[in-house]
């Protein structure tokens, strides 16, 4: 087969729901993927502990996986980054759906938006702050199925909660902390 948009069945509460899906890798290692039909973007503001350019990842698609319905939000396949900072070790990219930010204590200069809308899915994970000195809210608008997410500190961000610490965050690790529903 080939690289492209499927339809597959999933069958949830007896049930069954068509979902498009994009599958990429076909030939050797298939992974499905949601494509996304508005903007989604994760951020790491620049500046205070951390100087560089803002780091700015946007996503036209997020790996799902098609059985718990979770998004890997560390996977970047399909995203695009500006920007660079050094944060113990460069970062040139964002996981999806995570604000950060290293300005300055109690405030939040991290932005993301996860926008689900144009897709039959929901956000249904929690979200947390971490870091030091952080604070940060994920606030669901559910007329436009849009997450507006801040994040930040001294050192610090609003994630997807897992426990995850992405400081420690490394391109090839999979991240399935992203919980999505039908609407």
């Amino acid at each position: 087969s080939e690289d492209g948009a499927y339809t597959i069945t999933r069958k949830t509460d007896g049930v069954s729901r068509d979902i498009n899906i994009y599958c990429h890798n076909m030939d050797s290692n298939p992974k499905e993927f949601l494509t996304l039909t508005e903007l989604n973007y994760s951020q790491f503001k620049a500046g205070g502990l951390y100087p560089g350019t803002t780091v700015v990842t946007t996503f036209t698609k997020i790996r799902l996986d098609i059985a718990t319905l979770k998004a890997d939000i560390n996977d970047h396949t399909f995203s695009t980054s500006v920007g660079k900072i050094n944060n113990d070790g460069i970062k040139d990219y964002m996981p999806f759906g995570l604000a950060y930010s290293c300005i300055k204590k109690y405030e939040a200069h991290g932005k993301a938006e996860i926008n689900l809308s144009g897709t039959p899915f929901k956000v249904i994970s929690e979200f947390e702050v971490g870091g030091s000195k952080g604070v940060g809210s994920a606030v669901y608008n559910s007329a436009s199925n849009l997450w507006n997410i801040s994040g930040g500190g001294w050192c610090a961000w609003c994630i997807p909660k897992s426990g995850w610490n992405p400081r420690k965050f490394k391109p090839e690790e999979e991240r399935f902390s992203l919980w999505l529903d039908f609407m």
